[in-house]
């Protein structure tokens, strides 16, 4: 043991010196054979490690963590595995990285650090029940009373809004957003965020001040979604969508060849989270078999999880290809957009929640248009055009559009002529009276106002034993309208709450209402397109 201490000393001088010269090879060469002998020290493995990944060498450094692993006696092993795992999340080794990383929680369970990390890993692979889980760990974790662990508390926070709005727990995410803006108030995309949160669960007044935040404040933060629901101004509208993140980020060069492609088919892709349960899958159902075969090749790009049956069902095989995008960034499934070489890539998104507008930020098809997704201009610079009617966006208000209109010359929202419809039911199956008279409104709860609900309890008021139904799935929604409805001098009775069903059950029922009252400024699209076609 005596005899080897020398070698290792000299060997870590060698070490040291080759790590300040760069010379990798020589530098692995040595910490290879130290950390054989369990004598590496950690900060050499770390900084070798880090270098080697920089070099594209990042399974050769995981080897040297894991030799070192083995052979080391150390109480900072946890500390190794975490790197190790930050290396590997680097490199795209995605399940290996989460591995590490609870390794490395399981020798040091108050390690934030590498909690947090895996937070990040858990929603990057879209695993949002645990990385919701992780976040909310990781907050009670961190002592609200040290100055220093602000950073780490708001990013906490941040993330629990973020995952649990995701799972459409919305107290806790606007809770978490409320708490993260009494900690910095200048954080605008959170102040968005807390809108739209509130926006959801018919919380009035929506942009009700908050310490550090006056009203003028949330109104210049409200995402372009929120505001085609607050107001009716298409300039505002506009500067919204140029507040979003991906537009005021410098633009990437653009992936696709911008002089086209030469194939014997056009390739038209088509990018949404879903082709199962989003709106625009519903929409455009029938639209894929329609295009003529001998002249497109109709991809369908997706993120979201999907089930197997329903719409998927009937979308997937309309599809040449559907390539899934879930666990890629942006980036990368940018990437795979451009390497089938796609024509022109229509999104059916937008800037609306679970969006991925950063793909299309990278320009990955040469022609990009905007369809259905968002009612309003995106401000995307990467967005050539957007498809409308002349009722839907009059050439008068063109000039608000960043994007170059593309006239339909009839409507431009399309819907899905095989749809099945069910067994029409009952009123007493429905929770609706027997007698009296139905008013209805089965718009998503954010597209509802203060003004116009207002308004539908005075006509309540004028038409004796008449109901409103609403379309309302979450409790926060169903208290809150309840409340409002009380406080107009309604009893909460009269309104009757439809819960989530079938689809073919949802257009079957339709029929027991007598009027639809739409919502302003923001009308019920493609709800509203389903009163008008299956109302009989």
């Amino acid at each position: 043991m005596t005899a080897s201490l020398p070698s290792d000393e000299s060997q870590l001088q060698e070490l040291n010196r080759a790590l300040a010269a760069n010379e990798l090879t020589q530098a692995a060469r040595l910490a290879f054979a130290l950390a054989k002998r369990g004598t590496l020290p950690i900060m050499q493995l770390i900084g070798l490690a880090g270098l080697m990944g920089h070099a594209g060498q990042a399974a050769r450094a995981a080897e040297l963590y894991h030799l070192w692993l083995r052979c080391t006696e150390s109480p900072l092993l946890f500390a190794a595995w975490y790197n190790l795992g930050v290396l590997q999340i680097q490199a795209d080794e995605q399940q290996e990285a989460e591995q590490s990383l609870r390794a490395a929680l399981a020798i040091k369970p108050d390690f934030i650090d590498a909690r947090m990390t895996l937070g990040t890993l858990q929603e990057r692979l879209r695993q949002h029940d645990a990385a919701l889980a992780t976040w909310r760990a990781a907050l009670a974790q961190i002592d609200p009373d040290l100055p220093a662990s602000r950073p780490q508390q708001i990013q906490a926070l941040n993330s629990v809004a973020r995952v649990a709005a995701l799972r459409k727990q919305y107290p806790e995410a606007e809770d978490a957003c409320a708490r993260s803006l009494l900690l910095d108030p200048k954080q605008p995309a959170i102040a968005a965020q807390w809108i739209s949160l509130r926006q959801q669960q018919c919380a009035w007044p929506v942009c009700a001040p908050l310490p550090g935040l006056a009203e003028a404040d949330l109104n210049n933060s409200a995402a372009a979604a929120s505001l085609l629901c607050l107001a009716d101004d298409p300039a505002a509208q506009l500067a919204a969508a140029r507040r979003h993140p991906v537009n005021r980020a410098p633009a990437p060069a653009p992936l696709a060849d911008m002089h086209g492609y030469v194939h014997r088919k056009l390739r038209v892709g088509y990018l949404s989270s879903d082709f199962s349960s989003h709106a625009a899958a519903r929409l455009t159902a029938e639209l894929y078999g329609l295009h003529q075969r001998e002249q497109f090749e109709i991809y369908g790009f997706s993120w979201n999880e999907e089930d197997r049956g329903g719409l998927r069902a009937r979308i997937a095989p309309q599809l040449d290809h559907h390539i899934r995008l879930t666990v890629m960034s942006d980036l990368q499934a940018a990437q795979t957009i451009r390497a089938h070489e796609i024509d022109i890539l229509v999104d059916l998104h937008g800037l609306g929640a679970d969006g991925r507008p950063g793909i299309l930020a990278q320009r990955p098809a040469p022609v990009q248009i905007g369809w259905l997704g968002h009612a309003g201009s995106s401000a995307m610079a990467a967005l050539d055009y957007v498809l409308a009617d002349a009722f839907v966006l009059p050439p008068a208000l063109s000039a608000e559009f960043t994007e170059r209109p593309l006239y339909l010359p009839d409507c431009v929202q399309i819907h899905d002529r095989r749809r099945a419809v069910g067994p029409a039911p009952t009123r007493a199956s429905a929770g609706l009276p027997e007698h009296g008279f139905v008013f209805c409104n089965f718009n998503s709860s954010r597209r509802l106002a203060p003004a116009q609900f207002a308004a539908w309890m005075r006509i309540l008021q004028r038409v004796p034993d008449s109901v409103l139904w609403l379309a309302a799935d979450s409790e926060p929604v169903r208290d809150n309208l309840r409340v409002a409805a009380l406080r107009h001098g309604v009893a909460s009775e009269r309104l009757v709450f439809a819960p989530r069903v079938a689809q073919a059950d949802y257009l079957a029922r339709l029929q027991l209402a007598d009027l639809c009252l739409d919502t302003l400024p923001a009308s019920g699209g493609g709800a509203a397109g389903r009163v008008s076609r299956h109302r009989s």
